[in-house]
């Protein structure tokens, strides 16, 4: 008879068959979160985060599926195509993937400020996050930045503020109402075009002090026991920001 393979202690079968392979993890997770909560009350918390990931994650997965199925009849905009295998149906309106260019802001605490989503980053709306997405040909992230900073949509902000008992918020559902000036036509373009090297400089820079952080990690300890000489680590840092 074949032996049974140990188990590593890291997979260990989840009860229902499947080996999810990071429970230890989640575990540590949810216990240095939870504090001094009682584990009886704090699992109802975890629970309803884990199925809000499984949510988008399950949705997400059915979709590219039926996407990659069009030839064949397939419908990934069709909400029985979910309902059928027990997966919830999202509704388009309400999936929102920040994308390269789109302008993401605060509307509860620190109201006013927002940043552009750079290229190549792939994350999602944190909590008490909003997110506008320039219209194509009518207006451009770079531009929408600049007009949601500047003095007149600022002061739109403030007139329209929700004083509350704990924090001041933007209301949300108005803000499809809020006027925002962004210059049209071939004015558009001129700015457009002085913006967005600027922006490229910006996101540059950020790459660098990133990578320079990550250098600066690694160098200090051997700088400080004398396996390398200053002589060296500098070399490397011009050689990581050339």
């Amino acid at each position: 008879m074949a032996r049974t393979p140990k188990q590593d202690s890291n997979t260990k079968n989840n009860g229902s068959g499947a080996n999810l392979g990071f429970e230890a993890k989640l575990w540590a997770a949810a216990d240095a979160l939870r504090n001094n909560m009682d584990a009886a009350e704090y699992k109802h918390v975890v629970l309803g985060l884990i199925f809000l990931k499984y949510i988008p994650d399950a949705f997400e997965a059915k979709h590219a599926e039926l996407a990659a199925q069009t030839a064949q009849g397939a419908d990934p905009e069709d909400p029985d195509e979910y309902r059928a295998v027990s997966i919830f149906w999202v509704p388009p309106e309400r999936r929102v993937t920040p994308t390269a260019g789109d302008v993401v802001f605060s509307y509860e605490t620190r109201l006013g400020q927002a940043a552009i989503i750079p290229n190549k980053l792939k994350c999602c709306l944190g909590r008490r996050m909003g997110l506008l997405r320039a219209k194509a040909g009518k207006a451009e992230g770079n531009v929408l930045l600049r007009a949601y900073l500047g003095d007149r949509f600022q002061e739109t902000i403030r007139q329209t503020t929700i004083h509350g008992s704990t924090v001041d918020r933007i209301p949300l559902k108005d803000m499809s109402r809020f006027a925002i000036r962004l210059p049209q036509g071939e004015a558009l373009k001129r700015l457009a075009a002085q913006l967005s090297p600027m922006r490229s400089m910006v996101e540059h820079n950020g790459r660098n002090s990133q990578t320079l952080a990550a250098l600066r990690d690694t160098l200090l300890p051997k700088l400080i026991s004398g396996e390398l000489r200053v002589k060296d680590a500098e070399k490397m840092a011009e050689a990581a920001c050339a």
